[in-house]
Formats: structure tokens, C-alpha cells, sequence
């Protein structure tokens, strides 16, 4: 017992001064080590004996008892992770003749109205939902710096394409929208979906008038961690056993149909991810 113990309390000391092994050690250590630790400061790990702590939802039990906690948000749509042909999002007017996500609309909307200051020029949306008729379209015209069908967020109407003051495309981080909406839009749920740096990793280039809606929650937690979607998918799903835990709420990843909810939680969303699982957030209520 005073040996396990000693090691408790040597392993404790690494996981608060060592970040990255605290990572590492989240990753690879056997789920039974973590009955001898203090749950981690990032992951809530569920080991064998508390399976029976978990309450069992099925897919069909969600979509009858709580319908309203599906949503599109983080669908991961890129060149390999394509959506279906016939996929078909839910849209609402954004301006003019433009349409949007309702989360992403309404988010624009308080975006654009918090954001009304003399010395900020006046900020529009060049583009929003697109048909995948338009999308092929444009790929068949511009195949460098437009994706192909099916591999455009502007399908599922989560994505837009601003611009300020005649500057739009590449200008457009010349007018400093691009860095206040990394700030003040994580709160509302967007992100700077293809960041510099990060090309090799989204498969694009750096785009800073593409912004992405994920909801508030999902946007600070990439936003704290300097993650993109795609980094966020691979954190969750690299982790199947695991809840993210983040200011009382848990995210994860689950294959479904059957999912495990941790007890005292409320299932606020479930996504499909667009790579054959969800995410899904709780939160703590208790």
C-alpha cells in the first residue's frame, strides 16, 4: 500500500508540472493505473469497474425523448471525409439571398451586431451555404483554391466567407476582422477554420476570411489547445474511453448506437462527425 501510494504521488507531481507527459500518460497508460490517480486535470477516465456507473442512451431513445439535441455543428467535412450526395442541411435567411446553419446564422448576426464600432469598417459575407452544383462549379473553375463537391463546409451551410471594406480572399487579414473574430467570435462558436501553420494538417492553404461555426463550447476548447476540427476529431476519437472535462461539461467521442452517458450529466448535443461516430457533450450537473 505505501508503495503504491509513493507512486501515486510521484506520477501526481509529473501530470501537474508536465503538460506533455500528462498527455502522453493520458494516452497510453493501461485503464487500470488510473484507479491509483487523481483524474486528470483534462480527462475523465471511466475504468472497468465504473462501467457500472454509466447510464446506457440509445440513438432511437435520443431522437424521441430529446430531439433538439442533434446537431450539425461538427460534421468534419474535408477532401477524405466527404459528405453523402444526397445530403441535405437545414437552412434559414442569413442576408440578402444568402442562407446559413440556424446556429450559424443567429451567431453571425450577434457577431455583426456587437462588432459596430466607428473605427472597425463595416464587415459582409461573400459567401455562405452553396448548392453542390454551385460548389462543383466553382471547383471547375478555380480548382487551386476551391474544393471539390462534397469537400466544402459551404455545403452544410457552417461556413463563411467574409470580407471589409472592398478587401476580400487574401486582403482581407489586412483589415483586422480576421483576428478580432478569433477573439471575440470563439464566445459565440466560430473558428478560424484554415489557420497559418496548419496546412499540412487541414489540407489548405491559409485562409483568413473562412470562418467556421462549432458552437461556443467546442470553439474555446480548440481555441485554449491551438487545435483545428481536424486535431479535435483525432483528440476525441484517439480517446474513446475518455470525457474531455472542461468547465462543467464532458465532451466525447462514441461509435453509437448505444452511447454511455456519466452519471449527475445532461446530454446537451450529440454530433455526427462525419467519420462513423458522434460527439457528444454533457453537462455536469452535480
Amino acid at each position: 500500500m505505501l508503495l503504491l501510494m509513493t507512486l501515486a504521488l510521484i506520477l501526481t507531481t509529473l501530470l501537474t508540472v508536465q503538460p506533455s507527459l500528462r498527455q502522453k500518460l493520458v494516452q497510453k497508460a493501461p485503464a487500470s493505473l488510473w484507479t491509483l490517480l487523481p483524474v486528470s486535470p483534462a480527462f475523465s477516465v471511466w475504468t472497468q469497474e465504473d462501467d457500472s456507473l454509466l447510464q446506457e442512451l440509445t440513438l432511437a431513445q435520443i431522437k424521441e425523448e430529446t430531439p433538439n439535441c442533434f446537431k450539425e455543428t461538427l460534421r468534419l467535412i474535408n477532401r477524405k471525409n466527404p459528405l453523402p450526395r444526397d445530403y441535405t442541411p437545414s437552412l434559414v435567411p442569413l442576408s440578402g439571398d444568402l442562407l446559413a446553419d440556424p446556429d450559424t446564422a443567429a451567431a453571425y448576426t450577434a457577431l455583426a451586431a456587437g462588432a459596430q464600432e466607428p473605427q472597425r469598417p463595416p464587415l459582409w459575407i461573400v459567401s455562405a451555404y452553396r448548392t453542390r452544383a454551385l460548389q462543383e462549379k466553382l471547383h471547375q473553375k478555380d480548382a487551386l483554391f476551391t474544393l471539390p463537391a462534397g469537400a466544402s463546409e459551404h455545403q452544410a451551410g457552417l461556413a463563411l466567407d467574409l470580407a471589409s471594406s472592398g478587401k476580400e480572399g487574401p486582403d482581407f487579414d489586412q483589415t483586422g476582422w480576421p483576428d478580432y473574430i478569433r477573439g471575440e467570435g470563439v464566445s459565440l462558436g466560430f473558428i478560424l477554420r484554415y489557420p497559418k501553420g496548419k496546412e499540412a494538417i487541414t489540407g489548405v492553404p491559409y485562409e483568413p476570411w473562412h470562418f467556421r461555426y462549432v458552437g461556443p463550447l467546442h470553439a474555446a476548447l480548440m481555441a485554449e489547445r491551438d487545435l483545428t476540427l481536424e486535431e479535435y476529431h483525432a483528440l476525441l476519437s484517439g480517446n474513446p474511453q475518455a470525457f474531455l472535462s472542461w468547465r462543467g461539461y464532458l465532451v466525447c467521442w462514441q461509435s453509437g448506437p448505444r452511447f454511455r452517458q456519466p452519471p449527475n450529466t445532461t446530454l446537451l448535443e450529440l454530433c455526427p462527425t462525419n467519420t462513423n461516430g458522434y460527439i457528444l457533450t454533457f453537462k455536469k450537473t452535480s
